[in-house]
């Protein structure tokens, strides 16, 4: 009997096919951004061993095991010990922190970056609580989670942090509940059944067999990203593919066209049955729109980034700080692209970008403007905080808000629509739409940044690099990335205008 580690228990509980996958050998596939916020979950942990105070730390390359080195760090009476590694009772796990409280007992303390504590990490604080009850004394369990309300100032505190106490949920997932019944001789579940070692050997018989017969499930696409959703869908038929690949509808809707063996179009996306090139066209409903349009045009875009942890003063965690943006100016309806004036503005240092780029939007963009943006949501969120953290802009940035304009409506409303949209109404998908086969205006042509997510990771390198040809050629290519955004969003508003007419 090998010793089941908290990660394989918990992907077992996720779904047994994707830890029998992960145990013999498949490749994982993650998504950059998913490896991303991993990355950045692995520093937040290591912020977080300095919440109770000095804490020593368990190496994974040493001379001696992890289990072994804990052992010393026991017997030399440490109070906080991160990365505290056990085996017993047919598993093996590392605790974020195994903290030694006021009565000389032990609290387990798991480490999460998120604002609040999700179902799933009882589970694992549950196993992690099976291991180390018979290696020491374990009187409480928490995990140590980020304040959401909290915004920085100068030094980080443990204000950033929020302990809550799970001991009560993680002793109840040790044993089944046990419900009284009327009925004598009715069957109930054994209330000395230990549910953890019961799985521990469910893992072990899986892990000796073949591939679990498991089909794939509307539960494969929540709460994480299955590194091999890909495995799954192969053993498909070639028409089963072709349904749960339709990226047109949610995972759930191609659940459902998988369960009925064809294409189930949901209310609301029975376009998706029209032919690539037939259009539906409202008039009346983009020239509403039109109508609310007031020149001078200011079109916006930012690009920004999230971090964990708050790196500046007057930052939240996961907050999206913008380091960079492009402005394209309509003078008039009939400007031509000859006419557009294009302002920009990027961050290029290892320092707040925020202070120089709300002075120079401020400076670029008059209050009483009319702002175009598209899914223009993001954009005022960005702005709605800028005016917190900088309070002296605060009626300009909110005047900026207030008159901000959605380019996207006439799409999600459908008044010009057309097949080979596939029932979206993202920018990525109305662009290529209305302008087939048009260079300019193709992100694919675009060196190094074609999208938002490469523009954060390019970002990142961009602050780091010392100042040169390369860093100026990555500039470049981030500054046209973001240019194409705005100059996009120029020529479908002149699109909705050649419609009209």
């Amino acid at each position: 009997m090998r010793n089941i580690s908290k990660s394989s228990y918990t992907q077992y509980l996720k779904c047994p096919k994707m830890l029998w996958y992960n145990m013999n050998g498949y490749e994982r596939v993650v998504s950059e951004h998913t490896q991303r916020t991993l990355d950045n979950g692995i520093e937040f942990g290591i912020m977080a061993q300095s919440y109770f105070g000095k804490c020593v730390v368990v190496q994974r390359e040493a001379d001696k095991s992890m289990v072994e080195q804990t052992k010393v760090f026991l017997e030399a009476g440490e109070e906080n010990i991160a990365e505290a590694t056990f085996v017993a009772n047919g598993g093996y796990c590392q605790v974020d922190i195994l903290h030694k409280n006021e009565k000389g007992n032990y609290d387990i303390v798991e480490v999460k970056s998120s604002s609040q504590i999700q179902s799933y990490y009882l589970d694992d604080v549950a196993f992690q609580y099976y291991v180390v009850k018979d290696c020491v004394k374990v009187e409480r369990c928490f995990v140590l989670h980020l304040n959401s309300n909290y915004r920085r100032h100068g030094d980080l505190t443990n204000d950033l942090f929020v302990l809550e106490d799970i001991t009560k949920k993680v002793l109840e997932l040790q044993k089944p509940k046990v419900k009284k019944t009327k009925k004598k001789g009715e069957p109930q579940e054994d209330p000395n059944k230990e549910l953890i070692k019961e799985a521990i050997d469910d893992i072990n018989t899986l892990l000796d067999g073949d591939l679990p017969d498991i089909r794939i499930h509307s539960g494969c696409d929540a709460q994480w990203e299955c590194p091999f959703m890909n495995d799954c869908i192969s053993t498909l038929s070639q028409q089963e593919q072709e349904l749960v690949s339709c990226e047109d509808l949610t995972w759930k809707q191609r659940i459902k066209c998988l369960e009925k063996g064809e294409m189930v179009y949901p209310k609301g996306k029975e376009v998706l049955k029209m032919a690539d090139d037939e259009v539906i066209l409202k008039k009346e409903g983009i020239k509403e729109f039109l109508d609310t349009v007031r020149y001078p045009l200011y079109l916006l875009d930012f690009e920004a980034i999230q971090n964990i942890v708050p790196q500046y003063d007057n930052q939240k965690p996961w907050q999206q700080t913008p380091f960079q943006y492009s402005l394209h100016i309509m003078h008039s309806p009939d400007d031509e692209e000859a006419d557009l004036i294009h302002k920009e503005f990027l961050w290029t240092e290892e320092s707040d970008p925020r202070p120089a780029l709300v002075k120079q939007l401020i400076s670029d963009i008059p209050a009483d403007a009319c702002v175009m943006a598209y899914n223009m949501m993001f954009e005022k969120m960005v702005i709605a905080d800028l005016a917190i953290v900088y309070p002296e802009y605060a009626d300009h940035l909110n005047a900026i808000h207030e008159h901000c304009i959605d380019l996207m409506v006439p799409f999600k409303k459908q008044d010009y629509y057309k097949g080979d949209m596939r029932g979206s109404y993202s920018i990525k998908k109305v662009l290529p739409s209305c302008f087939p086969n048009d260079p300019k205006l193709d992100y694919h042509n675009l060196e190094e940044v074609q999208n938002g997510t490469m523009a954060q990771e390019k970002y990142l390198e961009l602050i780091r690099m010392e100042p040169g040809e390369e860093k100026e050629n990555l500039k470049h290519n981030m500054l046209k990335y973001c240019e194409l955004d705005t100059y996009a969003m120029f020529k479908v508003l002149k699109f909705l205008y050649a419609l009209l007419k």
